[in-house]
C-alpha cells in the first residue's frame, strides 16, 4: 500500500478523533488568553473495576453435592475376564471417524462489501459506519475512492435520518471536507438553509470563511479587506459563541500577517467590542486578550512595561533599564523548540554588545518555576528571567502574546524599536544602534550606544 496515501488516510481518522472530542457534548477549554498556554489537564474518569474471574456459576446457582450426585454418569457393572479357551467377544464392526474438515471459506466474491451501506439504518448506524471506514486504512486506490464515495454517500443518509444534534454536526462536519469544492460547499450551506437548518448552514458559512482566510493574508490588501467585511458581517447576524471566536482570531491573524499594522488594529479592536458585550465570561475575557493585541501591535515608538519576579523570588525593577540602554525582551518558554533554537545567536549577541549597554531580559511562559530553574542553569543562561508569582508573568497577557518566541527590542531612549526581533533581524537592528559587532567599544561610539548598564 502507498504509504504517503496510508499517512494521509491515518491524519483524515486523527482530524476525526478531534472532532470527536471537541465536538457537541464534549468538555471545550476556554479560548486561551496566552501563548500556547497549556489547558489544565481534565481528570481522567474513573473506570469501574473489572470484574474478578469467578467459578462459572453465579453463588445462587451453584450446584452442592447432592446435585452432582444425581447427574453423575452409572458405573458399568465389571465384566468377567474372557477365558482362555474362549475368544473374545468380537466387537460390532465401527466405521472409521472421519477427519473433522474445516469450514469451507467463502470464494472472494462473497465477501462482505465494507463500503456497502446499510440498508435502512438509522443515523447512529450510519455514524458508526462512517467512523469505521475512517478507522480501517483502504488497501489501495480503488479502495480508496469507494471508502470516500461511501463515506459521502453515508453523511448524506444520516441527515435524511432524523439525526440528533451532534449525529447532524457529524455529518455536516464531514460532507465538507469530502467534498473539498469550496463551490460544493457552499451549495451544501443553500441546502441546509432551505431545509430549514439554519444553525448547521451558518456553521458551514463559517468554516468556508475560515478557510478563505488562510489564503488571503498573501493576497490583494483590497481582497482581504473586502473578506475581513464579510467575517463582521457573519459574526454580527447571529449569537457570539465559542466557534465565533477562533473566527474572530483568525481574522486578526491574516491582517496580521498582511504586514499592515494599522488594519490589524482596527479587526482586533472591532472584535474587542464586540466580544466584550458578551454575557458569557470567557467570551468576554477574550476581548481582553483582543485588547492586549491591540497594546503589543502599538508598541513601535512608544514605551513597553514589564513586570514579574525574577528566578530568586525579587520583584524586577524595570527602571533599572527602561531608558538606560538596548534592551531585548524575549517572551519564551522552556518547551518551546523555536525559543531554545534562539539561545545561541542571543548568547553571541549578548557577549559582543553586553558591554555597550545591550540587555536581554526573559519572561517565560513555562508551566512550573522549577523546570525554568533547571533549565537556566543547565545552559548557564547569563541574563535575568522574569517569572510570575504562581505562573507565567503578567506582562504576556497584558500584551496579548498568542505565540513565541516573540522578542522585543527597546531602544536607548525606552521606545520600542520592533516587535519581531528573531535571528538575523535582531543582528541588524543592533548593528545600526550600537554599530558593528567587530568594531570594539570605545570613544566616538556614541553616548547612546555606551548607556550605563544596569545593575
Amino acid at each position: 500500500m502507498n504509504l504517503k496515501r496510508c499517512g494521509a488516510w491515518m491524519m483524515l481518522s486523527c482530524v476525526l478523533m478531534f472532532t470527536l472530542a471537541c465536538g457537541p457534548g464534549a468538555k471545550q477549554d476556554a479560548p486561551s488568553a496566552g501563548p500556547d498556554k497549556p489547558a489544565a489537564a481534565e481528570p481522567a474518569a474513573e473506570q469501574p473495576a473489572a470484574a474478578k474471574p469467578t467459578d462459572a456459576f453465579p453463588a445462587a446457582e451453584k450446584p452442592g453435592a447432592a446435585e452432582l450426585a444425581a447427574v453423575e454418569p452409572p458405573v458399568e457393572p465389571e465384566q468377567p475376564p474372557a477365558q482362555p479357551d474362549q475368544p473374545p467377544a468380537a466387537e460390532p464392526d465401527q466405521p472409521p471417524a472421519e477427519p473433522e474438515q474445516p469450514p469451507a471459506e467463502k470464494p472472494p466474491g462473497e465477501q462482505p462489501d465494507p463500503y456497502a451501506i446499510p440498508e435502512g439504518a438509522t443515523a447512529e448506524k450510519l455514524v458508526e459506519f462512517v467512523k469505521g471506514i475512517l478507522g480501517q486504512p483502504p488497501a489501495d486506490e480503488a479502495a480508496r475512492d469507494k471508502a470516500l464515495a461511501a463515506m459521502l454517500e453515508a453523511t448524506g443518509k444520516i441527515l435524511e435520518a432524523d439525526p440528533n444534534d451532534e449525529q447532524a454536526e457529524f455529518a455536516v462536519t464531514w460532507r465538507m471536507r469530502l467534498l473539498g469544492d469550496p463551490a460544493k460547499v457552499e451549495a451544501l450551506a443553500e441546502e441546509l438553509k432551505k431545509a430549514g437548518r439554519d444553525k448547521l448552514a451558518r456553521m458551514v458559512v463559517g468554516q468556508l470563511l475560515s478557510g478563505k482566510l488562510r489564503m488571503a493574508a498573501f493576497g490583494p490588501r483590497e481582497d482581504l479587506v473586502k473578506l475581513l467585511g464579510e467575517v463582521r458581517e457573519y459574526l454580527a447576524a447571529g449569537p457570539i459563541e465559542r466557534p465565533a471566536v477562533g473566527l474572530a482570531m483568525s481574522a486578526g491573524r491574516a491582517a496580521e500577517q498582511s504586514g499592515d499594522d494599522k488594519l490589524a488594529v482596527e479587526t482586533y479592536e472591532h472584535f474587542a467590542k464586540q466580544f466584550g458585550e458578551s454575557d458569557d465570561p470567557q467570551i468576554a475575557e477574550v476581548a481582553e486578550t483582543f485588547n492586549g493585541i491591540v497594546r503589543r501591535l502599538k508598541l513601535p515608538g512608544n514605551p513597553i512595561k514589564v513586570e514579574g519576579k525574577l528566578l530568586d523570588g525579587t520583584p524586577l525593577d524595570w527602571s533599572k533599564y527602561e531608558g538606560q540602554g538596548v534592551v531585548l525582551v524575549d517572551f519564551w518558554a522552556t518547551w518551546c523548540g523555536p525559543c531554545v533554537r534562539e539561545i545561541p545567536n542571543m548568547k553571541e549577541m549578548y557577549e559582543k554588545y553586553h558591554e555597550r549597554g545591550f540587555e536581554i531580559v526573559g519572561i517565560s511562559l513555562d508551566r512550573t518555576r522549577e523546570d525554568l530553574v533547571a533549565f537556566v542553569e543547565a545552559r548557564e543562561i547569563p541574563w535575568p528571567v522574569v517569572y510570575g508569582d504562581e505562573g507565567p508573568s503578567p506582562t504576556a497577557d497584558y500584551y496579548g502574546v498568542m505565540a513565541i518566541p516573540t522578542m522585543i527590542l527597546v531602544g536607548a531612549d525606552g521606545k520600542v524599536v520592533s516587535t519581531e526581533a528573531r535571528g538575523e533581524a535582531l543582528r541588524e537592528h543592533l548593528g545600526k544602534l550600537l554599530g558593528p559587532a567587530e568594531e570594539p567599544a570605545g570613544e566616538g561610539a556614541g553616548e547612546e550606544s555606551s548607556p550605563e548598564k544596569p545593575e
